[in-house]
């Protein structure tokens, strides 16, 4: 049962000490991968499409915006 694996124990020996940690640097790889594709490019597409606006009968307008940033 998957259950009696995750019981604690007082010790770590040196191999699941090793395992540990890698599998901790993966999880902060596929993290950090994900941060990128989501706040990234992503971001940017879903942004410059929503510039793009479709009128109901299929016609497509741009919007302009005017962004103004308070020091």
């Amino acid at each position: 049962m998957i259950l009696s694996s995750l019981r604690p124990s007082p010790t770590l020996t040196d191999t699941e000490l090793g395992r540990s940690l890698r599998l901790m640097i993966w999880e902060g790889v596929a993290s950090g991968a994900l941060f990128s594709l989501g706040s990234g490019g992503f971001m940017a597409a879903f942004a410059l499409a929503l510039l793009h606006v479709t009128d109901a009968d299929g016609s497509t307008a741009q919007v302009e915006h005017v962004v103004t940033v308070n020091p």
